[in-house]
Order: C-alpha cells, then sequence, then structure tokens
C-alpha cells in the first residue's frame, strides 16, 4: 500500500519530510557558504515542514544567538555579491523562519560522550 503525502510544497512537488538536520562542523565556512543558502532557498520555495529544525554543532564557543548572527551577517554578505548565492535581497520571513528553527551546541563530535544513549 502505498503511503499516503501528507502535503506539497507550492510548486507541487512533495513536502520534505518531518526532521532535524544536525550540521558538524556548523561554524564552519561551508556551512556558511553552501549548506546554509540551500536550506534559506528551501524554505523560499516552500519546500520545507513547519516541523522541521536545525542543530548545529562545533568546537567553537558560540552560543544560539552567536550562531544565528553570524550566518545572518554571512548571508546579508550575499547581497549583490557574485558569490556562489548571490541575491539581491534576504526576504526576511523566509530568514526568520529559518533562523527560528536553529539550534547550537558546542562539542567534539569525536567525543562519544556528545551522543549518551537514549
Amino acid at each position: 500500500m502505498a503511503k499516503k503525502r501528507v502535503a506539497d510544497a507550492p510548486d507541487g512537488a512533495p513536502l520534505a519530510p518531518s526532521c532535524v538536520m544536525i550540521i558538524f562542523g556548523a561554524a564552519g565556512d561551508l556551512t556558511k557558504r553552501l549548506v546554509v543558502p540551500a536550506l534559506y532557498n528551501l524554505v523560499g520555495a516552500g519546500r520545507l515542514p513547519d516541523e522541521f529544525r536545525i542543530v548545529g554543532l562545533d568546537l567553537a564557543s558560540k552560543t544560539t544567538e552567536e550562531w544565528r548572527t553570524g550566518l545572518t551577517e554571512t548571508m546579508q554578505g550575499f547581497v549583490g555579491s557574485d558569490a556562489e548565492f548571490a541575491v539581491d535581497h534576504i526576504d526576511q520571513n523566509v530568514w526568520q523562519w529559518l533562523t527560528d528553527r536553529m539550534s547550537y551546541l558546542q562539542g567534539d563530535l569525536t567525543n562519544a560522550e556528545m551522543y549518551p544513549p537514549a
């Protein structure tokens, strides 16, 4: 029996399932230049469900708010640039939707204590 889709994106494509995305190396360059802009585009296209969440994990000592602020500054730097992700403006509603779902944890991904048994 086929599983029924819960919802479709505005363009008719299937909406991504609810999930939590964990980004290892969340304070790094790849996250800033490629991962977060791609997520921003998915939000703008209506492809992510309301239940979507992001947890950033990195060695860098930051709070969730500091991580969000740094990503916001990076995104604003793309406006009018010729970078991989170049835009003429950042849609504040889309960006707010995404940042509201972000959390940050400082930690070493190689440390088994970061992954306590459930």
